[in-house]
């Protein structure tokens, strides 16, 4: 992978992994939306007089753009869903423990949805 691929990546990874849309990293940034775009999209330079706003805006090193290790199980998390983790960190513990006991409750009913309808399945083949 070039060098401008591993910028673009680690850009895009970077942004999402502090929250930020496209345009709110612009407006952070003063870029625009549209130069956030075309540096995530395999820009054909690195705009080497911007790295430095762009890794103070999303407090990394100018070097975490360009390391190899891009493979990150968040890459492809919802924005929508970071900020809201992000929301729920400054909430009051007690509110925090309700909404993780809700999630474990919603993913537990899950589970064993998923596992009888596996059964199910099992049933109508030994008939």
């Amino acid at each position: 992978m070039g060098i401008n691929k591993i910028f673009s990546k680690n850009l895009e990874r970077l942004r999402k992994l502090q929250g930020y849309s496209q345009r709110e990293l612009a407006k952070k940034t003063g870029l625009s939306h549209r130069m956030i775009n075309y540096y995530e999209k395999d820009p054909k330079s690195i705009p080497m007089n911007k790295l430095e706003i762009l890794a103070e805006a999303l407090n990394v090193t100018i070097a975490d753009f360009f390391s190899e290790k891009i493979s990150n199980p968040l890459d492809d998390l919802d924005v929508r869903w970071i900020k809201k983790i992000i929301e729920i960190k400054n909430l009051p513990e007690a509110d925090r423990k309700e909404i993780n006991r809700h999630i474990n409750s919603l993913i537990k009913k899950h589970t064993l949805q998923k596992k009888q309808t596996e059964q199910d399945k099992t049933r109508i083949f030994e008939y």
